[in-house]
């Protein structure tokens, strides 16, 4: 039977997670944002229905514990680097037999459906790779590709234009859509404000309403 779609969303543990928002957040702050992200991301990808098996690569036994709550089947990680992890995942679904994968950050704040559709209508005749680019044009905060092991896994400063020239240079196919939702992940003080500047509402606010009262 052909497994169409893998989903992974790489998760590390969160005692240490959002280091770069520490002139902002307390530690336990920090690990409740990381916490309540990834299981905000978890929780649209279920919601949405997609016909799709999602993932979690993860080194942590509570997130894969989580993981499983959400009906995500867990590919465990040995507390390696994000490129380590997910090129460890794309191996496995690559050899399930997966036609594409989609790796998504679990720190999307704005993550939303519509947008994923979006980005898995722009799937283009293998082989192809989709990027949805961060905010800021440097990082990868969504990555498309059929099949999985299309492109070697990169992830690191510089990851959209290394994943463009190297789609260029193995002549794959190349996609690239910027979507407001997936271009922003909490990762420096400027990300929270842009977040904040948008006034969602819900749980992951919640957590920044005391950084928003001294702030203002």
């Amino acid at each position: 039977m052909t497994r169409r779609l893998a989903i992974v969303v790489p998760a590390k543990d969160t005692a240490q997670a959002k280091s770069r928002l520490a002139p902002l957040l307390s530690p336990e702050t920090r690990r409740a944002l990381a916490d309540a992200l990834f299981r905000q991301t978890l929780g649209v990808l279920r919601n949405a229905k997609l016909d799709a098996s999602i993932f979690v690569v993860t080194d942590s036994p509570r997130l894969a514990e989580e993981a499983g709550e959400f009906g995500a089947e867990v590919i465990r990680d040995s507390g390696t680097s994000l490129t380590e992890a997910v090129d460890l995942a794309t191996r496995q679904i690559a050899r399930a037999g997966f036609d594409s994968q989609l790796v998504i950050p679990s720190d999307i704040a704005l993550l939303d459906a519509t947008e994923i559709r979006q980005l898995l209508a722009a799937t283009g005749t293998m082989p192809s790779v989709v990027l949805c680019p961060s905010a800021d044009e440097d990082g990868t905060n969504a990555l498309l590709t059929t099949p999985p092991d299309a492109l070697p896994i990169w992830y690191g400063p510089g990851s959209f234009q290394r994943y463009c020239r190297a789609a260029q240079s193995a002549e794959v196919a190349l996609t690239v859509i910027k979507l407001a939702g997936l271009g922003l992940d909490l990762d420096t003080p400027d990300d929270v404000r842009r977040y904040v500047a948008q006034a969602p509402k819900g749980p992951i606010l919640d957590l920044l309403r005391p950084w928003l009262a001294a702030a203002s």
